[in-house]
């Protein structure tokens, strides 16, 4: 699961819960096929479901909490969670996250791969032999399609990850034969091998 999706997620929760509820708190379930979680209130009269999902409407119900959040850079745009949410599971070939309201409460379910070793697959054949590319890797590659190389600069900022990461996912996809390294240093940047298709 995207770690950019899950903590949107759980920022949004501590954000917009009713912490006039008391006695209630937020809480994180994981499940093999999802995470779920829930915050205490619903959604204020003015927004639905729909218009989260669709055009990514917010309104703050804390504002001290949000504004602290945001010179925390825990926030960097308002209303833009949702989408970076749905961005990153999309990105990962997973299913939209649902929200829902029940009881009080407001919950948003985040699927997980139904096989946590699958998800969408690329096949990169080289020599004979395939290699099948999940997740982050498979972010990167698709970057790589679109922009005709990456370095570990932008893999980091593409992945939102620290930079031992990114090296070893850098890594793992030459080992595969994914992708090629390309000078050396600071210089370094990787390309796409040669032989490589789609599945």
């Amino acid at each position: 699961m995207p770690l950019a999706a899950l903590r949107e997620t759980v920022i949004n929760a501590f954000v917009h819960r009713d912490y006039s509820r008391r006695g209630s708190d937020i809480k994180i379930a994981v499940f093999d096929n999802a995470v779920e979680i829930t915050s205490p209130g619903v959604l204020p009269n003015s927004i639905s479901v729909e218009n989260i999902l669709s055009e990514g409407r917010s309104e703050i119900r804390n504002t001290v909490i949000a504004l602290v959040f945001k010179e925390l850079n825990y926030i960097e745009q308002w209303g833009t969670g949702m989408a970076k949410i749905r961005n990153s599971c999309e990105s990962a070939g997973l299913k939209t996250p649902q929200i829902k309201e029940n009881a009080g409460f407001t919950q948003v379910v985040m699927f997980r791969p139904a096989d946590s070793s699958k998800c969408r697959r690329i096949v990169v054949e080289t020599n004979e032999k395939q290699n099948v590319l999940c997740g982050q890797e498979r972010k990167i590659i698709n970057f790589v399609e679109a922009n005709q190389q990456i370095n570990l600069k932008e893999a980091m900022e593409l992945l939102g990850v620290k930079e031992s990461r990114a090296r070893e996912l850098l890594g793992l996809l030459v080992k595969k034969d994914a992708l090629v390294k390309n000078g050396s240093g600071r210089s370094t940047f990787y390309t796409t091998s040669n032989k490589k298709k789609s599945a």
